[in-house]
């Protein structure tokens, strides 16, 4: 009963730690890396989410999902763990913001998912 008991607390604590309406993986691995014109940084994972939830769903994803600023201290973090994991060839669990970040005018527009947390397992 108190292994229940604290799996129940797990989950619940999991269940909080996520941000709402965020577009999250687990258990992929990061396949390409790709610094944009600006301190952007694209992330593309070998399984992608379907939809974008930073929009709402239904936006379909490009090959790179996620971006995050990397002239952060958060992004220079994200820079750290993402390129080791890369390096490696480990899984990792990437949770978005869920707010998106948009690219592009009319039909050109791309839309990417802020990274908040990356974690290799």
């Amino acid at each position: 009963m108190a292994i229940l008991r604290k799996l129940a607390v797990l989950l619940v604590a999991v269940a909080v730690a996520l941000p709402a309406g965020a577009t999250s993986v687990t258990g992929v691995k990061v396949t390409r890396i790709r610094r944009g014109t600006s301190n952007d940084v694209f992330v593309q994972v070998s399984v992608p989410p379907g939809t974008l939830d930073c929009v709402g769903g239904g936006i379909l994803v490009a090959s790179e999902t996620y971006v995050y600023d990397g002239d952060t201290s958060t992004g220079r973090i994200l820079d750290a763990i993402l390129l080791a994991a890369y390096s490696a060839n480990k899984t990792i669990d990437i949770v978005g913001t869920g707010t998106c970040r948009t690219y592009g005018v009319g039909i050109t527009q791309t839309r990417f998912e802020n990274v908040s947390t990356a974690v290799i397992r």
